[in-house]
């Protein structure tokens, strides 16, 4: 795994975690900016997780189909 995929991986998971998290706060009925503030937060902290999971992973020689670089 290169240092560009993770961070493509990253980019990724943090792209599609971001508006999942706000929709959550907006339907608890959380102002905007509190929203968007923890949506920012918890995705960066997620994708942050899933990438370092996946390194791990990766190191061990433990292959993950859908997250397997395009060749």
């Amino acid at each position: 795994m290169t240092i560009e995929h993770l961070f493509r991986l990253y980019c990724r998971v943090a792209i599609v975690a971001f508006p999942l998290i706000a929709a959550s706060h907006l339907v608890r009925h959380r102002p905007l900016g509190h929203a968007l503030t923890e949506a920012a937060q918890w995705s960066a902290i997620s994708a942050l997780v899933f990438v370092v999971f996946q390194y791990r992973q990766a190191r061990r020689g433990k292959v993950c189909a859908m997250c397997e670089p395009p060749r």
